[in-house]
């Protein structure tokens, strides 16, 4: 019965949504030939290897109404991986709150960037050090919301106050939190 709930549990966790979509692109869905059709040639092209082939950057008179600069990120096929806007408009927290709503999880950068993941939408915003105005946005496929399963009382042994196994446990959560946010940083490639 236990196994049985644990691959519950696992099979609700796994699934994607489609992205939000931003000025008409998505990742996951659109195309290098569908971006570069819609906003015309980049000011620059980049590579980032690995998994993603290169990458569209658009600035300065090729900037995208709303942007200061965008980055375009595609999979070895081509499809469109994720999206960093730069927004133009000074925009801040509470507004974010308010278009977006409080569906997110809080995390910091290890350079001290507070950041708010709407997992479900796959939209990271990015703030300033102050955590009051947006530095950037970032779009990529979001997740399925979690369901809530009932589950077994789970039967983990009561830690001491100077459990040593206890510590180790606090510290790998907060490495999770940091290597979470550093997977979803934004990379600046503006001049």
């Amino acid at each position: 019965m236990r196994n049985l709930m644990l691959t519950i549990v696992l099979l609700t966790l796994a699934g994607t949504v489609q992205a939000k979509s931003w000025m008409g692109t998505t990742p996951g869905i659109t195309t290098r030939t569908q971006v570069i059709n819609n906003f015309g040639k980049a000011t620059k092209v980049f590579s980032k290897g690995g998994k993603l082939s290169d990458g569209l950057n658009y600035q300065g008179d090729e900037a995208i109404k709303g942007a200061l600069g965008t980055n375009f990120y595609f999979d070895k096929y081509e499809v469109l991986s994720h999206i960093d806007v730069f927004p133009a408009k000074e925009i801040s927290f509470k507004e974010i709150l308010n278009i977006f709503g409080k569906d997110f999880k809080k995390m910091q950068t290890k350079k001290g960037h507070i950041l708010l993941h709407y997992a479900v939408d796959g939209m990271v915003v990015f703030f300033d050090k102050s955590g009051n105005k947006v530095h950037s946005f970032k779009f990529m496929k979001g997740v399925e919301k979690k369901k809530t399963i009932e589950k077994e009382p789970s039967k983990k042994k009561k830690k001491k106050r100077n459990d040593p196994e206890a510590d180790d446990e606090e510290a790998t959560d907060e490495e999770a939190t940091e290597d979470s946010a550093e997977d979803i940083e934004t990379e600046s490639i503006m001049e």
